[in-house]
């Protein structure tokens, strides 16, 4: 009978071969997994506009907890706002939201600067919307209309932030990590 072989090579050494390999993409996994990110690595020109939003009840403006947050509005629609003329973008900046299952409309100053997944066919489950500065620079209000496609009990805003672009994958790719690495929901 001819003896097992893996690769031209005996089955032991094969076998000791595929164990070790495993092995170190065991604990390459578990280390960037577990790893403890390093304070500062991310934060080279990002902001987080995380504070100043009011959200639109009634026709009134009513005042918005800091980002990210669960708010517990009825409705499929959901209108917030912010001042950001005390707060004007750098040349270059792209303003990041996040959504899930919602369509986005952001306008700034009355003018409609940019538009998303209109439809439910079309919202994603989870979507990032960047939007360059030159389309808002200008503004003294920012208002981003989301309208949702599930039926949740409240609506849950993710943090928006304003950057240069590289800082930005820095971010996405930590809030993304386990989707990246895994292929499972984080």
């Amino acid at each position: 009978m001819a003896e097992f072989t893996l690769f031209g090579r005996p089955r032991g050494r094969a076998l000791f071969i595929i164990a070790l390999a495993a092995g170190v993409l065991l604990t390459l996994a578990c280390a960037l997994h577990f790893a403890t990110p390093v304070d500062g690595i991310c934060d080279c020109g990002i902001q987080k506009l995380d504070s100043g939003w009011f959200y639109i009840s009634g026709g009134t403006k009513v005042p918005l907890g800091e980002l990210p947050c669960s708010l517990d509005e009825k409705g499929d629609t959901l209108v917030i706002v912010r001042d950001i003329g005390s707060a004007k973008p750098h040349s270059g900046d792209i303003l990041a939201i996040q959504t899930r299952y919602q369509s986005i409309s952001v306008t700034a100053d009355g003018e409609l600067i940019y538009t998303a997944a209109q439809g439910k066919e079309h919202a994603l489950s989870s979507m990032w919307h960047f939007i360059s500065s030159e389309k808002y620079g200008n503004a003294s209000e920012l208002r981003v209309e989301l309208t949702r496609y599930t039926q949740g009990s409240a609506w849950n805003l993710s943090d928006i932030f304003r950057t240069i672009p590289i800082p930005l994958l820095c971010i996405l790719f930590s809030f993304m990590r386990r989707r990246f690495l895994y292929g499972c929901a984080a």
